[in-house]
């Protein structure tokens, strides 16, 4: 019971301003929080669970495979096949994005061929190796496994979000030393634990502070990666009223419209205050939809819609603005 009274603490600000997915993720990390033993052998018995199965019927030739594993050798082989996929089609494959993913299964089977056939594109695209960094005695260390044409693996970024909370286990935490949540982007909330083993089996790169309150602003219209990797720390969900998206493939919208300084545009147009995260289609939206949005701080919204609705866009969610009562 006081699991469920901690869960309806943390979630009834945010019930009817955020969606569902988002909604879940704080269900999830408050009962993960409050009651850690559970949260563990909830954990155990996920681990319990994974495996790969081979459907039992043909159609044509074909079969279907179902894999539960963990997410991030999931992600790591999703990426796989999706590289695989891309050189099949650097080398002239015309088939579909989705078949040569499947076909990439085949080439999986076979380490060597999938080496090989990265060696193949490397040579053909013109990728140059890079010069392997010199051992003490000034010679060459040479190691294939970082050799870029041959390296299987795909670059991908985990991205951790943790509390000060989650990492101090001292008097005052009510966290005993190893427990703790973990909100992991593009997985979901998770157990320290889970975390810390999933980490072990990485190369970790930890960045620096990211110092979002004093980011230099651009004249230009494009907007270099610190901007947007800012950005995204202060918006993570599309900002559009109710919106659900978290990619960051989305649009990063200037909230003022840029004009060219030959226009006469001022200068800085490019700065955290002017942006915002936007799905193509709702940056379309603003900008054909009648519209409007000013942005009051980094990251605290204001639309109007065509009907003169004014919602309240930041880190809660959505809220729709009530009108100031007229005077009689």
């Amino acid at each position: 019971m006081p699991t469920c009274g901690q869960v309806d603490l943390e979630i009834t600000p945010y019930a009817d301003r955020i969606s569902w997915t988002r909604l879940d993720a704080i269900i999830q990390a408050t009962w993960m929080r409050t009651d850690p033993a559970a949260a563990e052998q909830v954990d155990q018995t996920a681990r319990e669970s994974l495996g790969a199965w081979i459907g039992a019927s043909t159609e044509q030739g074909t079969k279907t495979m179902f894999v539960r594993a963990e997410a991030p050798d999931v992600i790591r082989f999703d990426g796989t096949l999706d590289r695989v996929a891309d050189s099949l089609g650097i080398l002239g494959d015309a088939r579909s994005k989705d078949q040569r993913r499947a076909a990439a299964l085949g080439w999986l089977a076979n380490p060597q061929a999938s080496l090989d056939l990265f060696d193949q594109v490397a040579t053909t695209t013109g990728t140059p190796l890079q010069t392997p960094p010199a051992t003490p005695t000034g010679n060459p260390r040479r190691d294939p496994r970082r050799d870029p044409r041959r390296d299987p693996r795909p670059p991908a970024t985990l991205y951790v979000h943790l509390t000060d909370q989650t990492l101090n286990t001292g008097t005052g935490t009510g966290l005993d030393t190893g427990s703790g949540v973990a909100r992991v982007e593009g997985i979901g909330p998770v157990t320290l634990n889970r975390l810390q083993t999933w980490l072990s089996h990485s190369r970790v790169t930890v960045k620096p502070v990211i110092d979002l309150t004093h980011q230099t602003p651009i004249d230009g219209y494009e907007i270099p990666t610190r901007v947007r990797e800012a950005i995204h720390l202060i918006s993570p969900v599309d900002c559009f009223p109710y919106a659900t998206s978290t990619s960051r493939t989305g649009d990063l919208d200037h909230t003022t419209p840029y004009q060219p300084p030959d226009d006469g545009g001022p200068p800085g147009q490019t700065r955290i205050e002017n942006l915002g995260p936007l799905t193509r289609r709702h940056h379309r939206t603003k900008t054909f939809g009648h519209w409007t949005l000013n942005q009051v701080w980094p990251g605290v919204f204001v639309w109007r819609s065509p009907h003169g609705h004014h919602y309240l866009v930041d880190h809660t969610g959505t809220s729709r603005a009530q009108p100031r009562p007229t005077a009689a």
